[in-house]
């Protein structure tokens, strides 16, 4: 015959005891699945990295000849290729109105140009499935190329043939450097959507 005593010192017993206990208790470590992203973070990363980056980039005025990139419509590609549906369609205009406060250009022509920046892209996303790493980079470097000489002439500068060899070092650089902008937008992104 079995007593009470020896049915509570039963091992079996134990053991299923103590696994229902700590079934019970809440786990020491954040459950690394179906978290919620902030969605203050979600939305804010992208829209103070394009407005920080041109202001950047309008910080060096005093020069002859411009050498910084437009590193605004850089980050603005950037996102614009690293997540396409990231902007609606409009928001072009007040990055690039906020681009030229920032970049002292003719008030307009950077909203004229993110737009249409916007138009293009969308075009090139109905016609391409899915692109390489190259390929952004090509698609980068020509809209930065017809960027700066769109610029050139919403200044009022005509004569593209003798500021071609103004802008040419700022162009190099911009193309150069833009795939670090891309691995930049790229780490945001990743830092956006963690917890």
């Amino acid at each position: 015959m079995i007593g009470p005593k020896q049915i509570q010192n039963n091992p079996i017993k134990k053991f299923a005891n103590n696994i229902s206990k700590s079934m019970k208790r809440r786990p020491r470590h954040r459950s690394s699945l179906n978290r919620s992203q902030s969605k203050s973070r979600k939305t804010f990363i992208p829209i103070a990295s394009i407005l920080f980056c041109s202001a950047l980039s309008g910080i060096f005025l005093i020069t002859q000849h411009p050498l910084l990139p437009p590193l605004g419509f850089m980050m603005f590609i950037s996102w614009r290729l690293l997540r396409p549906s990231l902007f609606p369609m409009w928001a072009g205009l007040p990055f690039g109105l906020m681009d030229d406060i920032f970049t002292a250009q003719p008030f307009g022509s950077g909203g004229l140009l993110f737009s249409l920046t916007m138009l293009v892209m969308m075009n090139i996303d109905n016609r391409t499935s899915w692109r390489q790493y190259g390929m952004n980079w090509v698609i980068g470097a020509i809209l930065i190329i017809i960027y700066l000489f769109a610029n050139l002439f919403f200044q009022g500068i005509y004569q593209i043939r003798a500021e071609f060899i103004t802008i040419m070092p700022q162009t190099i650089l911009a193309i150069l450097t833009f795939p670090l902008m891309l691995r930049l937008a790229g780490w945001l992104n990743r830092y956006r959507l963690s917890s």
